[in-house]
């Protein structure tokens, strides 16, 4: 279990023992702590991001100063989607929006000798999810008295998350992660089962759509209709945009393809 211990710094000791100290922190409701076991790249990213905007907000992190600048949050919203740092709609909202009251070693792996994955099971709020992380043993730069020097340490790459249980459902549920609210949409949209798909609309929705006669005609007409019994549908992307908003964009091809 992660207890939120202050470890040994930045990726200085094993693989497993970063991670842990990584998941201590956001146990511990520490995340921007997290800056400093990111991969140099991600921080340059970072610099970069602040230098196009022209950013004067205090010291940057980098090399030499590893987080005292910059959030978590801030971090990954520079590196988009490079492949530098990595983080999904599970974890950002699990560990950034939200304190973890529950973080607990599941597996770990290590693949050669520069990357190593473990993974977490992570109560937040009531929602349950699993947290891969990706660690990468590089060179990295250590400050020194009159310059720096080079010396090999575990950096974090990613934190993806996945619900613990990716079931679709057939109605909204205390701890139901927004992305499986819309999968189980999807599903029932497929399927046809609009009474399934009507049980999901907010309380203002159905006022709005209601009854379900009402719901079901909307829905079968355009620009609606192509959702109905449709032939595939891809989520292609999801991000949080607060604490309490997610955002989906989906892909849907229709019965006639």
């Amino acid at each position: 279990r992660a207890e939120g211990s202050e470890g040994s710094g930045a990726g200085a000791g094993g693989p497993m023992q970063a991670s842990r100290e990584v998941m201590g922190h956001f146990r511990a409701g520490r995340p921007d702590r997290c800056v400093q076991y990111v991969r140099d790249a991600a921080l340059d990213r970072l610099l970069e991001s602040r230098e196009r905007r022209g950013a004067q907000a205090g010291p940057a992190p980098g090399p030499f100063s590893a987080g005292e600048g910059g959030s978590l949050m801030e971090v990954f919203a520079a590196c988009g989607d490079a492949d530098s740092f990595e983080m999904n709609s599970y974890s950002v909202r699990n560990l950034l929006f939200g304190q973890p009251e529950r973080c607990e070693e599941a597996s770990a792996l290590s693949v050669g000798a520069t990357q190593h994955v473990s993974r977490w099971r992570v109560e937040t709020r009531g929602e349950e999810s699993f947290v891969t992380v990706k660690l990468r043993h590089e060179e990295a730069l250590e400050a020194r008295y009159k310059g720096v020097s080079i010396k090999p340490e575990w950096r974090l790459e990613s934190l993806v998350g996945e619900p613990c249980d990716g079931r679709v459902r057939d109605g909204p549920a205390a701890g139901l992660s927004p992305e499986l609210c819309v999968a189980s949409q999807l599903h029932h949209l497929q399927a046809g089962d609009l009474e399934a798909v009507f049980r999901f609309a907010s309380p203002k929705n159905k006022l709005q759509t209601g009854p379900l006669a009402r719901f079901e005609a909307i829905v079968r007409a355009p620009p609606y209709d192509i959702l109905v019994e449709h032939a595939a549908s891809e989520v292609l992307k999801q991000h949080m945009v607060s604490p309490t908003q997610y955002v989906s964009v989906v892909g849907v091809i229709g019965r006639g393809g």
